[in-house]
């Protein structure tokens, strides 16, 4: 036990020392006391093996961690376990002189001023002394409860906050009913910085697929049983910042990664409302229904939280992208 914990403290710089580390809790387990001491050292193992799995280059390693992942079975996604990084954690920055900062810092603010319901940057001064709270920039200046997310030292401008998979977590009083007052038309924007692959729900409003309005890393979701849809994408990378725009215009829903429109759904749903929006509020890094999903947390950072009652136009999108990468901080 002790040598797996120093592997693990030292942490690695690619996928054949990932695979160490999980041999050696592999090899810990084996040596265990108890059923339910090996199996949660061998869970420990095989969330190793796994975040290795994407970038082993070996086919005899490849093997290895599909024999290993087999024998190991499925992981809890409840029980979520923030792993050291394996690579730096990236934080893209783009230069810009003067001219052009004072141009993004006009349109930014453009943008803000035009049905903006909720504007979250995680700066330090954002929370209230003890952390339970977090202030809400945007005119609505929402009630967001704050339940064990820590502060970010480097986000992707100024701080940010991490979330850590198990119960981390923002609620936010009175957005949806906001929401469902008829509005056609929305946008959830973000920065996001992933710990591991899984669940990982961005936002939640409502009951997923069903009656809500839902993100994550590599899914969308609108009111699927009142018209609305799902659209879907491959998995950004682990460990390095992303921008993500979600947005429906009354007609379609849309999704912009990192600059790039990776899908569209037609819908035909009209509004929101109390029919389509199931009654649940907003949170942000989790599920909207805590109590009936309890591994669907997100586990990784977030930076940079916005909410509109329209849809931004890609040029809109692309200004708050650049905003961020320029360092700049929403609410400044």
């Amino acid at each position: 036990l002790a040598a797996a914990a120093k592997l693990e403290l030292a942490g690695a710089a690619d996928a054949e020392g990932e695979v160490a580390i999980a041999d050696a809790w592999y090899a810990a387990a084996e040596r265990g006391q108890s059923d339910t001491e090996k199996q949660k050292l061998l869970h420990h193992a095989g969330r190793w093996y796994k975040q290795a799995e994407p970038d082993a280059t070996s086919q005899l390693t490849k093997v290895k961690i599909e024999r290993r992942l087999a024998e190991i079975g499925p992981l809890p996604m409840g029980v979520a376990v923030r792993l050291p990084t394996t690579a730096p954690r990236t934080t893209p920055t783009t230069e810009v002189d003067a001219a052009q900062l004072r141009k993004l810092q006009v349109a930014v603010r453009a943008i803000l001023s035009r049905d903006c319901v909720l504007c979250l940057n995680f700066e330090p001064a954002a929370f209230n002394d003890n952390r339970t709270k977090l202030r809400d920039f945007s005119r609505h200046a929402w009630n967001t409860e704050v339940f064990g997310t820590a502060p970010l030292e480097s986000g992707i401008s100024g701080s940010g906050c991490t979330f850590d998979g198990a119960d981390d977590c923002l609620a936010v009083d009175g957005l949806r009913e906001e929401l469902v007052r008829g509005h056609r038309a929305f946008t959830i924007a973000t920065w996001f910085r992933l710990a591991e692959e899984g669940p990982n729900f961005i936002f939640d409003v409502g009951i997923v697929s069903t009656e809500c309005i839902a993100l994550n890393p590599g899914e969308a979701r609108l009111s699927v049983r009142h018209g609305g849809g799902s659209l879907t994408w491959s998995y950004p990378t682990l460990h390095t910042w992303h921008h993500i725009a979600y947005t429906w215009d009354g007609r379609q829903m849309a999704v912009v990664l990192n600059g790039t429109e990776v899908g569209t759904q037609a819908t035909t749903m009209d509004a929101l409302s109390d029919r389509t929006l199931a009654r649940a509020r907003c949170h942000i890094g989790s599920q909207a229904k805590t109590d009936l999903r309890k591994g669907r947390y997100f586990h990784g950072d977030l930076d940079e939280f916005l909410m509109f009652t329209r849809a931004l136009t890609f040029e809109e999108i692309e200004t708050l992208r650049q905003y961020g990468l320029a360092g700049r901080i929403l609410g400044e």
